[in-house]
Formats: structure tokens, sequence, C-alpha cells
């Protein structure tokens, strides 16, 4: 059995240096590293290129994400490795994790599983949540799995059949939901993803903006992420809307971005969010 770590990696030497110890601290030692550094400016290249024990590096330009999954992956399945496990640099594995995601998957013949991911500073807090009933580590107390709810790619297991069958991530969603329209894109081709409770992944609170439609109105809200790339969100939504989900749910995100920005005035964020919603929606990645 072959088994590639995968770290994607932009100019945060000191998390990505941090990860890679954590992973040669591993229980289970039957693993390479591989690092994708996505044209770091911060060292990272001269510290990668420094032997290491385990460890094989990737430079490329910066593909965000999405291209540096995208690069790992082919790598290691074009190498012949049987699974992957994919984490982004700022994340942290617990010692146990590989060994109790390999042990599960393999036991129940699980494809595509996925670490519990916990708030590194607050570790009895899930850091992005797994649903509105699960938030803390408590909500899932005696349960050995949890079907089609992960965090992905944050301590991330998938076999090569998942590429047999799918193929390789969506590379040109860059930032922002390539790693759930992967997802999605194995759920809908039968194979199930799981959240593996006994495999913890610590990583940095969701930094997304949550913004409320309405003032006073708890139910409805957007995810704001910086302007300077979030017509790649905008993007990367409009394409899963249409490919996964009904005309509804396009209808409801449209509603609820325009109610939004029209009441923030910030009318040149609306139609960015028109501009390459419907970019999304056509599948339009060209520019």
């Amino acid at each position: 059995m072959k088994i590639a770590a995968i770290i994607v990696t932009y100019n945060r030497l000191g998390l990505l240096q941090r990860c890679y110890n954590a992973l040669l601290d591993q229980s289970d030692e039957n693993f390479i590293i591989v690092v994708v550094n996505n044209g770091s400016t911060d060292g990272t290249k001269e510290w990668l290129d420094i032997p290491k024990d385990r460890l094989i590096a990737i430079h490329q330009n910066n593909e965000g994400g999405a291209g540096g999954f995208y690069s790992g992956m082919k790598f290691a399945y074009e190498a012949g490795y049987d699974w992957m496990w994919l984490m982004d640099d700022d994340g942290v594995p617990e010692k146990k994790q590989l060994q109790e995601l390999i042990y599960v998957s393999e036991a129940n013949s699980f494809l595509f599983s996925n670490a519990l991911v916990c708030d590194i500073e607050a570790p009895l807090s899930l850091s992005f949540g797994l649903s509105e009933n699960i938030v803390n580590v408590k909500d899932v107390e005696g349960q050995k799995w949890i079907k089609n709810l992960i965090n992905p790619f944050n301590g991330t297991l998938i076999h090569r059949k998942v590429i047999d069958k799918i193929g390789l991530i969506k590379k040109e969603m860059y930032i922002w939901g390539d790693e759930a329209e992967y997802t999605l894109r194995a759920i809908t081709n039968g194979i199930n993803v799981y959240t593996v409770c006994s495999a913890i992944h610590f990583h940095p609170k969701n930094k997304g903006k949550k913004e409320k439609v309405f003032p006073y109105l708890l139910s409805y809200n957007v995810i704001i992420k910086p302007k300077s790339l979030s017509y790649a969100y905008y993007r990367n939504m409009g394409f899963i809307n249409k490919k996964y989900h009904t005309t509804r749910s396009h209808l409801f995100v449209l509603t609820c971005y325009s109610i939004y920005f029209l009441r923030k005035m910030e009318i040149s964020e609306l139609c960015k969010f028109y501009k390459y919603y419907f970019r999304g929606v056509r599948n339009d990645y060209s520019s």
C-alpha cells in the first residue's frame, strides 16, 4: 500500500514547517510527503530544495488551492500511489490521524474519507462545522463516522479508484469551491464520503465572513470573501449551483446577494457578482 500526503503551500513557510513536522510525527510512517509550492516568495522554495526525509517538492506558478491539489494528486496518481492524503499548509494532523483514516477506511471499504476538523485554538469546537447541528466535538460523541458530511481538503484521504471514476480536481476553480465541487462530484457518481470521528485534524477557524442579508433575520446569510478574489468565489458558486443544485437554489442565492449588495450600496460588487456567477453557470473559466 502506497500513500502520499499532499500539502499545498503559498507564502506560509512557518506554517508549512509546522505541518511537515506533524506529518513526521505520525504514528503511521508508511507514506511520502508531496509539497506543492504555488510560487512562494518567502523562502519556501529554498527550504524545500534542501533534502528532507520523505519529502518531494513540486514548484509551480500560483494556481491557487485547486491548481495545487490538482498537481499533487496528478503526480501521486501517475506514480502509482494507492491513497492520497490532502491538507493545506495551515493544518496540523493529530498524531494518529493517518492511522485512524486508513484503518476505518479499509475496514469499511471507504474510498473518500475525512478527518474531524477541529479549531486549532479551541479543539472542542469544529473549525467549519459539519451542519447546523454539528459544530462541536460533543455533537459527534459515540459516532464512528458521519456519512456525506465532510470538510475537504483538511485531512482528506482519497483512494486512486476515486480518480479512476471521476477524474482530478477542476483546477480552473483556483480557490473557494474546488473541494466542494469534487466532493459533490464523488457523491453524485455513487461514491459516499465520510468524516471519521476518531481521526483529528486541527485547523484555524473558518475565516469566511458571514453577513446577514437582513440585519435582524438570522436565517438568511451570505458569505463575503475579500474583493481581490471574490470573483473566483462567485464563479465557482455559479458552476456548483448549475451542476449540482436546483433552479430554486439559483434564485435563492441570486436574491440573497442582490439584496445584500443593494442594501450596502455596493453596486460595483453586485455587478461583479452577476458577471462571474453567470460565467460559472456557463462553465466559462476562460479568464
